[in-house]
């Protein structure tokens, strides 16, 4: 091979790699452009979408205010009806007729009677004497009235299937009842002798000494409360009674023998009340003020009045009284009372 032929085969084969770099080179500039041209397109969507979803927003949120001005004036439609109805209310309860106050009616916050005398222009009086129908049971509607005008609903005297019935009107009238804060036991009135843990919910004595009565109180008045029985010995007394009492004068139960006493001292104070209210370790015993009566229940069982108060309006305290070792535990036992 002479220097002229060499060098024009050297030349061929520089002139064959650059136009294969420039061929690669090419191709990944159109790569890049692909790549471009795609991501253009999936922002170009992206902002379509979002476009879409704004104007959705936008309209959703026209409808929103349009529905909340047309709540509102509905709100204030019921409220100038229910300032526009009679003060005194009548019902016609399953037959029975009951009058009563708006104001008790309208008690407890949108309940069906804020609907009914709110809506006029859709439930107006259709029973005699001008009276609202209500499909309830008559005979215990009273329970229902009395819960409106106390906040507390009793159920004292009623049986089982009665019971149900003031149930089912609460349920469909929306009255529903409020659940009474959590007590405690009191560790400023506790006995030294006696030890409260468990977020002072749990009461033990765990020393023998029946020459040294020991006792703790609730940090709360209440009209009714439930406590599990751990243990216990004989001469333990579970009650209410007035915090101010110079002397320990209450409403007392003892637990193992089931009379009932005014003072947690001695027998002189004791005096029958049920045999079924001897308890055993385990059980919940709830003490419970009904219509102005101290009542004691065994595991949901109302066992009956047991005293009369004597001062209703004086705040009466949960109460355990023992001279043997024992533990108490406040339980919430969703009361009616």
């Amino acid at each position: 091979m002479n220097y002229h032929t060499y060098k024009m085969s050297t030349l061929l084969a520089w002139i064959q790699q650059g136009t294969a770099a420039l061929t690669q080179a090419a191709e990944a500039i159109e790569a890049r452009e692909t790549a471009l041209a795609a991501k253009e397109r999936d922002i170009d969507a992206r902002e379509l979408m979002l476009t879409t979803k704004e104007a959705e927003f936008q309209v959703r949120e026209r409808d929103l205010a349009t529905k909340e001005a047309a709540w509102m004036a509905l709100r204030d439609q019921l409220d100038r009806n229910i300032t526009d109805a009679p003060q005194v209310i009548s019902l016609d309860v399953g037959g029975m007729m009951y009058k009563t106050a708006k104001s008790t009616l309208l008690a407890v916050d949108d309940s069906y009677f804020h609907a009914l005398l709110g809506c006029h222009d859709r439930w107006t009086p259709d029973s005699p004497q001008n009276a609202f129908f209500l499909d309830l049971h008559g005979h215990t509607f009273d329970r229902v009235l009395g819960f409106l005008r106390t906040g507390k609903l009793s159920l004292a005297g009623l049986n089982e299937w009665e019971q149900g019935h003031v149930w089912a009107s609460m349920d469909y009238l929306k009255l529903a009842l409020a659940k009474p804060e959590m007590w405690q036991w009191d560790p400023r009135h506790c006995s030294s002798a006696l030890t409260i843990s468990g977020e002072k919910l749990s009461l033990v004595r765990s020393r023998n000494d029946i020459s040294s009565r020991q006792s703790a109180i609730g940090d709360s008045p209440r009209d009714c409360f439930h406590v599990q029985l751990g243990g216990f010995g004989l001469r333990t007394f579970v009650g209410l009674f007035p915090r101010r009492s110079p002397p320990l004068e209450g409403y007392f139960l003892r637990l193992d023998n089931g009379k009932k006493a005014t003072q947690p001292m001695s027998a002189t104070y004791e005096t029958p009340y049920n045999l079924a209210a001897t308890f055993t370790p385990g059980d919940i015993l709830t003490v419970r003020v009904i219509d102005g009566k101290v009542h004691f229940e065994r595991n949901g069982r109302d066992l009956g009045p047991a005293f009369v108060v004597s001062d209703p309006c004086m705040p009466l305290y949960p109460v355990v009284s023992m001279v043997n070792p024992g533990n108490f535990t406040i339980v919430d036992g969703s009361d009616t009372a």
